[in-house]
């Protein structure tokens, strides 16, 4: 949050949050991990086994999103809130743990909407800041790459190909 803490999961210890400014950190989840706060800090959500929880910023008042529900625990489905707050964008396994789309859900939960329609990795979901596209990272096309869809639906685009262009872990920016 920009005016807010930093909040964090500790594999095995749950979800932490940092005051921006330094401090002691304190556990604000005690079972959970993926979190993201939202723009304003008053809304946490974060997966847990199988489900997507929305909280508020504090990690108070945890409950479940109806209608959501992950086919691999522990696989990251990355949900990011809306900048309005009132939907959830996350990755849905369909394939085993790294094939499927993503999908859009109201945080007070019911259907959720599919988003991509090609059963590829689409990992680390965040709303662009007016709330009309989704940017995500796949390397659906062979190279990683971030992508955009409209929030609304339609096709991705890509927006910036990496590629690696030595034997060494550096990735350089192609387009």
């Amino acid at each position: 949050s920009p005016r807010g803490p930093v909040v964090c999961d500790v594999p095995g210890q749950g979800i932490w949050s940092v005051p921006a400014a330094g401090g002691r950190p304190r556990r604000i989840v005690a079972l959970g991990f993926h979190p993201s706060l939202s723009r304003d800090g008053a809304w946490l959500v974060y997966e847990w086994r199988t489900e997507l929880f929305l909280a508020h910023g504090d990690g108070s008042g945890a409950r479940a999103i109806p209608g959501v529900h992950l086919h691999f625990a522990f696989n990251p489905a990355g949900p990011a809130l809306s900048p309005d707050g009132t939907q959830v964008v996350y990755f849905q396994d369909t394939i085993g743990p790294v094939k499927g789309d993503l999908y859009v859900v109201p945080v007070t939960g019911g259907g959720a909407r599919r988003l991509t329609f090609d059963d590829d990795l689409a990992a680390d979901p965040v709303w662009t800041p007016d709330g009309s596209a989704i940017v995500f990272s796949s390397a659906r096309r062979g190279s990683l790459t971030l992508w955009r869809v409209p929030a609304a639906g339609g096709l991705p685009v890509a927006e910036i190909a990496a590629s690696v262009s030595s034997p060494d872990p550096l990735v350089t920016a192609t387009g």
